[in-house]
C-alpha cells in the first residue's frame, strides 16, 4: 500500500494478500514477522474499532493454520503461535463463533509461560467476557479466581484488566460490594498513574453499568456517559462510542426522556452494527424495545 497503515480495508488488501502467498511458499514466520505483525496487527486499533474488520483480520489469521481453528503451523515460534491464537480466538468471539473458547485458553497458558503476564491478562478477559455472552457466569468468576494469584506479577494494563473485568463478573453475579470495590481500584488505580478522572472505554462503560443500576446522583453519571462518549470520539472507534450511546440511552429513559433516549440508541445502533460487534447488538435491541414499550 502507499500507505504505510491504509485507511480503509480496500486499502489494506495487498497486505492482506502478502500473508496468503508468504504462507503458500512455507515462510510464515518471515510473513508473520515482517508483514501480519509488522503492518497488519500493528494498525489493530483502527482495522478493529474503527472499520469493525474482525472477519477480514480472521481471513487473514486462517493462513497460519494448519488445521483450522485447531492447530496453529508449527513453523511459527511459541510466542507467535500464542499471538496467532489470541487475535484469531478474539475476533472469532466477537463474531459469536463458539471455537473461540479453546484458542482463548491455549493464549492465557502460552503468554504465562512466556511471563508476558499483560498478554495473559487480556487473553483472560477475553475468555471471561465469551463465557458471560453465553451466559456462564460461574464459569467466568471460577477462571478469574483462579487467576487472582497472578496479579501481583501484571502490569499496570493487565492490572486494570483484571479489576474491571472482576467488577464486571460479580456485578453479574450479584454480588455488588465486592463488585463496587473492584471498580473503584481499578478507577483509582488509572487516577494515580494518568490523572483520568473516569475508567474509560469498555472498562469505564462495564462500571457506569454498574453505577445505573443504584440510581446514584444523575448529574454524575450523565458526566461518565459523555466523558467517556467524548472521549471514544476523539480516541477510539465505534465500538467504544456505541457503549456510551447505549449508556445515554439508559439514563434518558430513568429521565423518562423517551424520545431522547429513542435517538442515542438509534445512533448507538449505527455505531455497534459498523463495529460489527455481534456479540454487544443485542443490548441495543432489548433498550429499544424498553423504549418502545412506553413511548
Amino acid at each position: 500500500p502507499e500507505k504505510e497503515f491504509p485507511d480503509t480495508l480496500g486499502e489494506m488488501q495487498p497486505l492482506f494478500h502478502a500473508v496468503v502467498h508468504g504462507c503458500r511458499a512455507g515462510l510464515h514466520q518471515q510473513t508473520y514477522d515482517e508483514v501480519y505483525w509488522g503492518k497488519i496487527a500493528a494498525n489493530e486499533s483502527h482495522i478493529w474499532y474503527h472499520l469493525g474488520g474482525y472477519a477480514d483480520e480472521l481471513a487473514v489469521v486462517a493462513n497460519f493454520f494448519s488445521e483450522l481453528w485447531l492447530s496453529i503451523n508449527q513453523e511459527l515460534n511459541e510466542y507467535s503461535r500464542t499471538t496467532v491464537a489470541n487475535r484469531a480466538s478474539y475476533c472469532l468471539g466477537v463474531l459469536g463463533r463458539s471455537e473461540a473458547e479453546e484458542l482463548m485458553k491455549f493464549a492465557i497458558t502460552g503468554y504465562m509461560q512466556a511471563d508476558d503476564w499483560q498478554g495473559s491478562m487480556v487473553a483472560l478477559s477475553n475468555l471471561v467476557f465469551f463465557y458471560i455472552d453465553g451466559g456462564r457466569i460461574r464459569e467466568a468468576l471460577h477462571i478469574l479466581t483462579e487467576h487472582f494469584k497472578y496479579i501481583e506479577c501484571t502490569t499496570y494494563q493487565g492490572f486494570l484488566y483484571y479489576y474491571s473485568t472482576i467488577g464486571y463478573v460479580l456485578h453479574q453475579s450479584g454480588d455488588f460490594e465486592i463488585a463496587n470495590e473492584c471498580f473503584k481500584k481499578a478507577e483509582n488505580t488509572q487516577k494515580d498513574v494518568y490523572e483520568f478522572p473516569y475508567l474509560y472505554a469498555a472498562q469505564g462503560f462495564f462500571y457506569l453499568e454498574f453505577l445505573i443500576d443504584f440510581d446514584l446522583d444523575m448529574k454524575e453519571l450523565f458526566q461518565r456517559a459523555y466523558y467517556g462518549l467524548n472521549l471514544s470520539i476523539e480516541v477510539f472507534g465505534d465500538f467504544s462510542k456505541s457503549l456510551y450511546w447505549l449508556s445515554l440511552g439508559v439514563l434518558f429513559r430513568k429521565e423518562h426522556a423517551f424520545d431522547d433516549a429513542l435517538i442515542v440508541l438509534e445512533e448507538g445502533g449505527n455505531h455497534i452494527l459498523k463495529a460489527n460487534s455481534k456479540n454487544h447488538i443485542a443490548r441495543f435491541y432489548l433498550e429499544l424495545a424498553k423504549n418502545w414499550d412506553v413511548h
